[in-house]
């Protein structure tokens, strides 16, 4: 959280936390094989930032990134951006697809999600 802060007092554009390597150190540290999205200690850093950022009126960007599985990705929905896997976004939108017979074939109408993609 002090480097979260100094980068906003420095007044940094955006940070990207990596959510995967953070769980990583956690479960190698901690000797666990896995957490729950609620408990994943990468998702509570990023949430922990996004929320002191937000209720300070900080106006840095908070971007999760190095995501390790699809739970981690879902429990971050509504961060500023998050950057993902092509694979790890597939798994997201396969249910999405399957129940909308509109997305078959690679049609996929984001702005009717409400979805903002940038493919870079």
């Amino acid at each position: 959280m002090v480097q979260a802060a100094a980068s906003s007092d420095a007044g940094t554009f955006l940070i990207s936390l990596f959510v995967g390597r953070i769980t990583d150190w956690y479960k190698k540290s901690e000797g666990y094989d896995g957490y729950l999205a609620e408990q994943d200690p990468g998702v509570r850093s990023v949430r922990a930032i996004y929320d002191y950022y937000k209720s300070n009126g900080i106006s840095t960007v908070v971007m999760g990134a190095s995501f390790r599985n699809t739970d981690q990705i879902k429990a971050l929905a509504g961060c500023d951006n998050l950057t993902i896997s092509p694979a790890l976004l597939n798994e997201v939108l396969l249910p999405i697809e399957r129940g909308l017979p509109f997305l078959r074939h690679g049609r996929i109408p984001f702005k009717r999600l409400g979805l903002k993609l940038r493919v870079r």
